[in-house]
């Protein structure tokens, strides 16, 4: 018995780096595996407890006015025991844990709550964007939360958008096209995240309902000098417009990036250029300082 706890840390470490591998036990490996399991434990206490999560918004601008007409949902973790953790960190683990379609649920639960408070103030805008795991768009009590939550909140199905992997897209093709057309048929708008970084084909454009393609930040870095760069993003918004889509740019850090974007007439932009992600108070702040602007 000694022995196999040792043996077993070393095969769950040899799996997780992929196929045909190996793994030797090591004390640091069994430092990991304890403050793996710490965490797990400290995110169950925060998903019973459900008031250490918060949702930061990353504000969406429109290109020609300059106005902030969406925006982004992040979430954040500030643990009691580890202090603020990264989703970098944090959400890998809960999905590997099966702990994410809680948080999930979390999110979509707060995001809603939160964008009925945005109407309530006056602040109305096109969307709200939510990213959902994987693991959630493969369960199929997604689109009755979804629906609960827009309902409570007396707000509409269009109102939001989940940002969705082409990984998701790649794992299973034709159970992603089904489900995502569930989603569509209920009002939900639907964008590609990270478009053109991976799996991106002509016949997700023609067989999936999309309503936005989200040019990615590793695009975008290189404008406007980067001729390849340029070629990547320029294609992007010529399918986005051959499709009827609307399209969007994140990462945009730089002027001359955002006077590139909006030549070429995308339709939203995201980035620190314009803003960081920020608590709820502030972005309804930054709304009327973006208003006032105009």
């Amino acid at each position: 018995m000694v022995l196999l706890k040792p043996a077993d840390l070393a095969v769950y470490k040899a799996k997780t780096s992929g196929r045909n591998r190996y793994s030797y036990y090591s004390e640091d490996l069994s430092k990991r595996a304890h403050q793996r399991a710490d965490m797990i434990h400290a995110l169950n206490e925060a998903i019973e407890a459900g008031d250490q999560f918060e949702l930061h918004y990353q504000p969406k601008v429109s290109s020609s006015s300059r106005q902030m007409v969406a925006a982004e949902a992040l979430l954040r973790w500030k643990s009691l025991i580890f202090g603020n953790v990264s989703p970098i960190k944090f959400i890998p683990l809960a999905e590997e844990s099966g702990q994410i379609i809680a948080i999930d649920d979390w999110v979509i639960a707060q995001g809603c709550r939160d964008m009925a408070a945005l109407q309530e103030a006056g602040i109305w805008l096109n969307h709200l964007s939510m990213n959902v795991s994987n693991i959630q768009l493969r369960n199929h009590k997604l689109i009755d939360t979804l629906l609960g939550s827009v309902k409570r909140n007396g707000l509409r199905a269009l109102q939001i958008e989940l940002e969705i992997t082409e990984g998701y897209i790649a794992s299973d093709t034709k159970q992603a096209i089904s489900f995502l057309h569930e989603l569509r048929a209920q009002g939900f708008q639907l964008t590609i995240d990270d478009f053109g970084t991976g799996y991106s084909s002509m016949s997700y454009l023609q067989k999936l309902p999309f309503t936005r393609l989200k040019i990615d930040k590793s695009c975008v870095d290189g404008l406007p000098n980067d001729k390849d760069s340029v070629s990547i993003t320029r294609a992007i918004l010529g399918l986005a417009k051959a499709f009827e889509l609307a399209n969007a740019a994140e990462g945009v850090e730089r002027e001359n990036q955002f006077e590139f974007l909006q030549r070429e007439h995308c339709d939203e932009i995201q980035g620190y250029y314009f803003a960081k992600s920020m608590p709820l108070r502030e972005l309804q702040e930054y709304f009327h300082q973006s208003v006032s602007q105009v």
